[in-house]
């Protein structure tokens, strides 16, 4: 497949910066965005560009600037994002708001800014990238994840709108990747107060997770050789630990899926008790 040119939300770390650098390896053009242009990945094919998903006027600008520069945008990447953790009742309507205007609303924004010149060419790859925790629910993850399912929901509406246009449109559901994403997690305010009535959930936000975890720059390979498909499917799962829950979550009963969870929680609120 010929040298394409990549839009990539959200490179300046992670699996976004990783994948940037891969398909610029690769000899694709890519167009990184980053909110700060002193964090843009650095390499021969990449070409950093002003990009906070949130505001209007950059995704405006963004959009403009490749299409002047290269005529097209073959692939976009909508990879922007960051997780909100806390039980419910101590998350502010601020932080909730906020996840939903980057992880689903960017989203959104930028898909609204490619498509007419995708389906003008008949030709495009739109990727949302997802989370296991799209398909799947955990205890102090009500934000993130209600921002995930909705991802999931749009791509799948998104992807038999314009279908008939040649556009390409699926979701990537990675699981834990070895990256910064828990030190830049945003946490309710109420986190570290011993006498939160949740702090035994809380205590669970502050574990560190290794499990089957995959390195960014796998993940990005995964998600690169997505990208080539002609025909891809509905979504894919990134990650060993992905495979492995989502699995059991279509094997096991809901019943026994609550009860397993359940257990965990309770172990913790004995702790408090």
């Amino acid at each position: 497949m010929k040298n394409r040119v990549y839009l990539v939300t959200g490179a300046t770390s992670g699996i976004g910066r990783a994948l940037a650098l891969r398909a610029a390896q690769a000899g694709d053009t890519v167009f990184a965005g980053v909110r700060e242009l002193s964090r843009a990945p650095s390499s021969e094919n990449i070409r950093p560009i002003q990009l906070d998903v949130t505001n209007p006027e950059d995704v405006r600008r963004a959009s403009e600037t490749i299409l002047q520069q290269c005529g097209n945008i073959d692939v976009l990447v909508n990879n922007a994002g960051f997780g909100v953790y806390g039980a419910f009742e101590e998350l502010s309507e601020e932080q909730i708001r906020a996840q939903m205007e980057t992880n689903y609303f960017g989203c959104l924004a930028m898909a609204r800014a490619v498509l007419p010149s995708m389906r003008e060419r008949r030709s495009g790859t739109i990727i949302n990238v997802s989370s296991i925790l799209g398909r799947i629910t955990i205890p102090t993850g009500s934000a993130y994840t209600a921002s995930k399912y909705a991802i999931e929901a749009f791509t799948e509406s998104l992807r038999q709108e314009v279908k008939p246009f040649g556009i390409q449109v699926f979701a990537v559901e990675p699981g834990l990747i070895r990256t910064s994403f828990k030190q830049n997690m945003v946490k309710s305010h109420a986190v570290q107060k011993n006498d939160s009535p949740y702090a035994f959930l809380n205590r669970m936000i502050q574990k560190e997770y290794s499990g089957f975890s995959t390195s960014q720059e796998r993940a990005a390979d995964r998600i690169y050789k997505l990208s080539q498909k002609k025909r891809p499917a509905r979504r894919y799962r990134v990650g060993l630990d992905a495979s492995f829950y989502y699995t059991l979550s279509r094997i096991l009963p809901d019943s026994l899926l609550d009860n397993l969870v359940a257990l965990g929680v309770r172990r913790e609120f004995k702790k408090t008790s």
